[in-house]
Parts: C-alpha cells; structure tokens; sequence
C-alpha cells in the first residue's frame, strides 16, 4: 500500500495572506489588481502562518507525503517565503501563468494527473483546504476533505 498523501492549500489554510487580497465590490478577488499589486516579495513577506502549518512541519519531519496545491501563480518569492519557514513539501502545484480556471477546475486537474500515476493511484489521499465549492469537487475524486480549523478542533 502506498504512503497516505497530505495535500495542503496556502491562502486562507496555511498562509495567511489576506492583507494582500483586493477585493471587488461584490466581494471576489479582483484578479488584475492582486497580479499587479500583490505579488511583490515584500508584500508576500508580511504573510503570516496559520497554526496549521506547524502540523504541516511536523508531517515534513516525520517524511510523510506533503504536498502543495494552490491557486497562486507561484513566484520566486512565494518559494523563498516557504522555504525561510521550513515548508519543504514534496510536490508543490500551483497555477500556471495566466490561467483563469476556476479554482475547483485547476485543482482537481493538477491533482488528476498526479493520482493517475502508478505510485499514487492507491494512496490515501487528505487535503486542507479552505473553500467548499473546491473541496466539494475534490471529494469528488476520492480525497477526504479536512478543515484548515482540524487542529483547533481536535484540541477542545
């Protein structure tokens, strides 16, 4: 059987990066703006960590299948910003440049592919993530879904 595969989103779960985030009036993401205003690595510099990424830290000690699976164009900062905090996942998915999928759509491709490898088809696979339109769809290719609130619920 195949090593368990913990997959962790960044924004909203590990990272906190609302500071950063430019919002429409109606309350989405205005895209063009956060590419243009929000990418610099001083502005990814001020993100902060959700209590999250310190069991993120302890499954990458402990050698467990860590992986990524964000939303973000990731740029040489985003990977700097984790690297100075100890986050050294195996596999890191991320959008490419000027992708506009819906965030359910690219993850669950981004992932697909993976699983569809000989090596990870069986595994047991978990994911903290903090949206439910995405965790609805990929719970619909057999990951179980769990809250990016796992560790302050299971320590009540």
């Amino acid at each position: 059987m195949s090593k368990p595969i913990f997959i962790f989103d960044l924004d909203g779960t590990v990272v906190n990066s609302q500071h950063r985030v430019p919002l429409t009036q109606s309350g989405n993401l205005h895209l063009s703006r956060y590419k243009r205003e929000s990418m610099s690595k001083e502005k990814i510099f001020a993100d902060t960590l959700y209590p999250l990424a310190r069991f993120m830290k302890l499954l990458i000690s402990k050698n467990v299948n860590v992986w990524i699976c964000t939303a973000r164009e990731m740029t040489q900062a985003d990977f700097d910003y984790l690297a100075i905090h100890g986050i050294k996942a195996k596999i890191i998915l991320s959008r490419p440049i000027n992708d506009t999928r819906k965030d359910k759509d690219l993850k669950r491709n981004l992932l697909n592919k993976l699983f569809n490898l000989k090596q990870y088809r069986n595994a047991k696979k978990y994911m903290f993530e903090d949206s439910v339109v995405v965790s609805e769809e990929l719970e619909k290719i057999g990951i179980k879904m769990l809250s990016p609130d796992f560790l302050r619920l299971v320590s009540k």
